[in-house]
Order: structure tokens, then sequence, then C-alpha cells
């Protein structure tokens, strides 16, 4: 149980025995989660600004303050596995973003349920569930959006089937099972979005002739009425004998209802007073309860209730002006209270961080280039490569201001999770790639780089849908070993670059392997190939690049983990994967200086430098074992399984290119 709800039911607790609140089961008392069904036509969305003002509000969520933007992004993105889904509306299909859904959500659950947003991967859990799928035949793919309606018949089923999945050990469960639980868990969530205000609308009945029968609108008084005027519906009660009792118990079942099915993830109260005091912000149940239980005071809860409560009444008579009024009213009483407690900081630049979506634009103008450096190799159009080099520069701007804009939002370096280390990586190799172009002019590194970024950006947007359905954020607290920007600063970027050296070099090798084949023949019929040759120098010096960060970084940590757990080197999975990316990236330059291997050697042994890097960067994270033992990534061992095949058969291919081309000097 959270702490919150300790204090809570304490407070509740000394309440009932003062005779104001009297214990009583909830048998009697409403369902907050029960959507209402007004029977109403679907509003036609929400306006830009009543949009602005839900998405600028501040919740603490993860540990840290952040704005309703960036919850309802990630939120989105675990269960729709978009940010943007395609709705109906008025007869006609519309996309909507995260924080014009989380509107729909809370305002209209009704209208949220028939939303086809809760991502399935296969249907089989369906059916296996119960689903006539023959009647979605035309509708719906094997791998489609289902809407809450269409899966609430099977809902139950699911939860159940759910529950005996997660009784089992992870690698236990069939691909069925693991696919049913996260279904399950996808469903949960949404339930939670759509009953996130389902506090305000608790309440009790009070038809005329009962003690809060002047309270009640439509014989009806909910908990926000009562908060209004906390002081007289007491003094109601007191006076009111038993009929005062009998009201109380309803109010105890409701209260208690309401806090038992809350959505602690939409935490909007700051508490009045400094973060040492009272860190924890409370859910819409919890201050409900905390204020009318006596545990808290109502002086910020009473008015911010009220203003969320005229909200929900504008938008039962789709009032759009009158929810937007509420929703300024209630961040004009909260926002000055988080920004006494110094937690406000940076939530505006978040929202646009957010919405400016940087990565994603930097992974358009990176596949822009690569198209336009490939189209240059044509003859005749190398007039294109300039273009290549405009499109990766502005991506590599995008990328680079992204990232440095994440590090001023989460006041951390740039890599603090597994996540992070992709767009680190994928802008340590554009910049890379940039300089080897400026050297060479070649317009072969400068497309080799573009397509290596978009590989890179691609898996970063798995990693964060992966952070999005385990924490619902990208820039989650740190686990107490890696709290600490120094050395967060220092060694993990340097070994994270050393990473990105040796994965480059392994594309720079790729592509010189599959056009050897090409270029003996053409250097056969007498021409020269320069491009070629200049390639395999660049792997090399790559290689030598590498070495030096992943030598650097592999000594910091080694510091590091002296000055944390009290020795240098405790042969941990972790560091004995950098250590092998140092001895092999060590091999490679001494049989090169040796003279033991030519270009062809040394395209091989970086080949087999590529998957030495992947088992270091996620493969340990796999075997869930050792002081690093955190990163464990769903799906990244069958992914290191493909790659390292990929290189066995690159490997052969080259050996095969080498047997076939012997005397060419390669």
């Amino acid at each position: 149980m959270r702490p919150s709800s300790i204090l809570l039911r304490v407070g509740a607790g000394l309440l009932v025995a003062g005779g104001l609140l009297l214990p009583a089961s909830a048998a009697g008392a409403t369902d907050p989660s029960e959507p209402s069904t007004s029977g109403a036509e679907p509003p036609i969305g929400w306006s830009e600004a009543t949009a602005e003002a839900l998405e600028a509000l501040p919740l603490q969520h993860g540990g840290r303050v952040k704005p309703l933007r960036t919850w309802a992004d990630y939120k989105l993105l675990a269960i729709a596995n978009a940010r943007k889904v395609t709705v109906e509306r008025g007869g006609e299909e519309l996309k909507i973003d995260a924080v014009q859904w989380a509107l729909d959500c809370f305002f209209d659950p009704d209208l949220a349920a028939t939303y086809r947003v809760v991502q399935v991967d296969d249907w089989d859990v369906l059916r296996a569930a119960g689903v006539d799928l023959d009647a979605f035949q035309g509708t719906h793919k094997k791998r489609d959006r289902w809407s809450y309606e269409q899966l609430r018949p099977v809902r139950d089923e699911l939860m159940r089937r759910a529950q005996r999945a997660q009784a089992k050990a992870t690698d236990e469960r069939t691909r069925e099972e693991t696919q049913t639980l996260d279904l399950a868990l996808k469903i949960r969530s949404l339930e939670g979005v759509m009953g996130a205000l389902d506090p305000l609308r608790a309440g009790i009945s009070a038809p005329s002739g009962t003690p809060l029968a002047d309270l009640a609108v439509n014989g009806r008084v909910d908990l926000v009425t009562i908060l209004q005027d906390l002081d007289t519906f007491r003094e109601v009660l007191a006076g009111a004998g038993e009929a005062g009792q009998q009201v109380a118990r309803q109010v105890a079942a409701v209260m208690e209802s309401a806090e038992a099915s809350a959505f602690h993830e939409l935490a909007l109260l700051p508490p009045v007073g400094t973060v040492s005091e009272d860190p924890e912000w409370l859910d819409l149940g919890d201050t409900l309860v905390a204020v009318l239980s006596g545990a808290r005071s109502s002086e910020l809860a009473s008015p911010a209730l009220d203003a969320l409560g005229s909200a929900l009444a504008g938008a039962s008579d789709r009032n759009d002006a009158a929810v937007r009024a509420g929703l300024e009213r209630f961040a004009g009483l909260v926002e000055p209270v988080a920004d006494q407690r110094g937690e406000l900081g940076r939530v505006g630049s978040e929202v646009t961080f957010q919405k400016q979506q940087l990565f994603t634009k930097s992974l358009v103008a990176f596949i822009l280039a690569f198209l336009l450096g490939a189209l240059s190799f044509l003859p005749g159009v190398s007039w294109l490569g300039k273009g290549a080099w405009g499109a990766a520069s502005m991506g590599a701007a995008a990328l680079v201001g992204g990232i440095a804009w994440r590090c001023w939002l989460n006041g951390r370096p740039p890599i603090t999770t597994l996540y992070e280390t992709a767009p680190f990586i994928g802008a340590c190799g554009i910049l890379l790639a940039m300089g080897l172009e400026r050297l060479q002019r070649q317009r072969v590194a400068l497309t080799a780089g573009s397509a290596f970024t978009v590989a890179v950006l691609f898996l970063s947007f798995v990693l964060e849908k992966q952070d999005a359905a385990a924490s619902g954020d990208s820039m989650k607290s740190l686990v107490a070993v890696l709290d600490t920007n120094f050395w967060l600063s220092t060694h993990v970027t340097t070994v994270t670059f050393g990473y990105c050296a040796g994965l480059f070099a392994w594309l720079l090798a790729t592509v010189w392997l599959l056009a050897l084949p090409f270029v003996r023949r053409i250097e056969a019929a007498g021409r020269k190939v320069t491009w070629h040759s200049s390639l395999i120098r660049s792997v090399y010096g790559v290689v030598v690049f590498g070495l030096l960060f992943s030598l650097v970084g592999t000594i910091l940590g080694g510091i590091w983990a002296n000055y944390s757990w009290g020795r240098f080197w405790g042969w941990d999975p972790k560091e004995n994967g950098a250590l092998v990316i140092v001895l092999w990236q060590l091999v490679i330059v001494h049989a090169r200086l040796g003279g033991m291997i030519k270009d062809l050697g040394m395209a091989l042994l970086t080949v087999v430098l590529g998957s030495v890097v992947v088992f270091s960067w996620f493969g340990v994270n796999q075997l869930g074992v050792g002081l690093h033992s955190y990163g464990f990534t769903t799906g990244a061992s069958t992914a290191i399984t493909i790659c390292h095949w990929t290189n066995a058969a690159l490997v052969g291919f080259g050996l095969l290119a080498g047997r076939l081309g012997r005397g060419a000097g390669k």
C-alpha cells in the first residue's frame, strides 16, 4: 500500500471514531469506475486552446514532475503503439494526438471507448478468449487496433488468462500467454485513463426529505459539492440524528470506493509545503478522501477540485469554453504551489519538446540524405551529393539539438538509460561519417553514415515504446548506482562512443565486403575504384578511434566501480563485454600493423567486432546477472541471434569472395 493511502485511512479512521463518518461496507456505494451513459451525440473534437490548457498541466509521475503532454504521449504509445490514432467523428475519419485522446478519455469515456486504440499483435489471443473473429474479418487485420467496446465482452476472460500467465515465470510463458498478459495490461491502462476523473463523479443519492437534499442536484450530491462547504456538511450531519449517521455511512463508503478506484498515475495536486516535508503529490481520489477525512487542508484542494468539476460539468454539455475555463482555473491554482516547491521548473519547455518530436524529424532528414547519397552514384547526378550533405546536416542539427534539450530538461548527461544510448550513438555516428566524408569526398561515408543513423533511430523508437509500456516515460528515475552526473558524463558517454565507433566500423566493413566482387570485376576490366580502397582505410581508422574510447571508458568504469563498490574489477558480465571489445580491437590493430592481415582480413575481423559490440551493448543485459543487470529488453535476444548469424554469413561471404579472388591483392 502506498504511504499516502495509509495516511488517508488513518485520517478517515479518526473521524469515524469521532462520529462524523461511520465505517460502512462499499456495497451500497456507487461504483466510480462505471462510465456514464449520457446518450448525447459525440462532440466533434476539442479546440486547440482546450488541448493546450490540458497538455501544460503539471503532474507527478515516475518520480518526477512533468507536463500532462508527456504523460499522455507515452500512455497512448504504450496502448496503441503510436503517438496518433485514427478516430471516427461526425461521419469522417481523422487523426488525433495523445492530448486530444486524453481529453475524450477524461471528459467523455463512453466516446473514448469506441476508439480503436488497443494494439493487438495477434488476434489468436482474442479467439482464445472467445471473440467471434469471423464478424471482424472485413474490418480488422490479424495485427490491428481494437476499441474497448469491442473488447469489453471478453475483458474478464482476458484478465483471468492474464492472471494465470502472470503466475508463471517469464521464460515459461508461451507466446500466446505473453501476448495475453500484454493485452490485459493495455486494457487495464486504458480503463485507468478513461476513469481518471471518476472520483469527481462519485456521490450519493439525496432525495427530498434527507439531510443533504438542499445540496442535491437532481436528487444527487457529489463529493466535490460536499467539499466546497465541508463545515456546513458536518453541521448538517451532526444535527440530523440517525438520518445523519446513515448519510455518513454512505459518504464513507463512497470515499472508500473513490480512493480504491482512483487512477494513481494522475497525481495532479501538489501538497502545500516543501518537497522535503511532503514529496508525494496526490491523485484525485486521495485528495477527496484526505480533505473530507481531515487528513489534509482544503486550502488548495477544494477550489482545485471545484475547477475540475466545473470542467467536467461543461463537458457534459459539450461546452468547450467551459472545459477550457475549468482547466485554466485549475492550472492557475496548482502551478503557483508547484513553483513554490521548486517542481514546476521546465514543464513548459518539455511541452514544446514533446510537440517538436526532433528525433522523428531527424529520422526523415537522414532517410532523405541516404536516398540522395545513394542516387548520387548514378551517372550524371553526382550533384545530388550536395543535397545529401544538406539533409544530413539538418538531421544532425535536429538530433544533437534534441539530445541537448533532453539533457537540459532532465538535468542529466546525455545517457542515463539504455534507450538514450541509441540517439547518442546515432548522433556520434553521423558526425563521424560527416568527418570522414570531409576527408575523403567519396560520398560513401556520408551515405553509409545516414543509413547507420536511420537504423539506430529506428532502434531507439523500439526502445522508447518499451519504456512507455514499462514505466510510462523515457526520462526515468535512476537506479542508485547510476545516480551520479560525473560518471554518467565521463565513463558512460566514453564507452558508448566506443560502441558507436565499433558499429560504424562494422557497417563500413560490411559495405566493403558486399562491394568486393563487383569492384574486382570492374578493376579486372582495367578501371580503378578509388573509393573502395579509401573505405578500408577508413575502417582501420575508425577501429583505432574506437579502441581509444573503449579503453579509456573501460578504465573509467573500473574507477567508478572502485568508488561505488570498493573494487576496480569484478568480472561482471558488463565489464567483461567492455574488455572483450578492447581486446578484439587490439587484435585487429596488431594484426594489421604486423602484416598478418590485409584488406580482406581487416574487413572480416571488423565484422566479428560488430557482433562483439552488439553483445556487450545489449547481450549482457539479457543475462539478468551481475551488478549491471539492468536494461533487459524484450525481444533483444532474438535480434542479437539474428545479428550474429548475419555476421557469420558475411564472414562466409567474405571468405568465399577471397578464395575466388586470390591474386587480386585483397
